[in-house]
């Protein structure tokens, strides 16, 4: 077996650890409900001050997307929601081998400022869908 070989079957294989792993984190997500269940992380920033992290509802989120309730998991975390087109296509892109793109200082300092804004609006806002 050459180096090679063997290079493919460990990514193989670790391709497929990741599948498995993510279709049992989405049936778990799926079936037992973030709200009812105490096993998923609490946000600890959320229970030491109160405020909202852009990451709070994520969790619930993904649960009702998994349900299909698009409307209820925009409310949880809208960030999420809006965010999820564009990870689906990174991940497809990385999975058929598309050479990586570099982001420019530019583009990163304004992703970093989108999520800042995110942050600061959930908590300073009136709207609970923030």
């Amino acid at each position: 077996m050459t180096h090679g070989v063997i290079v493919y079957l460990l990514r193989s294989r670790a391709n497929w650890m990741a599948a498995a792993t993510f279709l049992a984190v989405a049936a778990a997500l799926y079936i037992y409900p973030p709200a009812q269940h105490a096993f998923y992380p609490r946000c600890l920033l959320y229970q030491w001050t109160g405020w909202l992290c852009p990451g709070c509802g994520s969790l619930r989120a993904l649960h009702e997307l998994a349900h299909g309730n698009l409307a209820e998991a925009f409310l949880l975390n809208s960030l999420l929601v809006l965010l999820l087109p564009a990870l689906a296509v990174y991940i497809f892109c990385k999975l058929k081998g598309s050479p990586h793109i570099p982001l420019s200082r530019w583009t990163a300092l304004a992703q970093v400022a989108v999520v800042v804004a995110f942050w600061i609006a959930r908590n300073v806002s009136s709207v609970n869908g923030l």
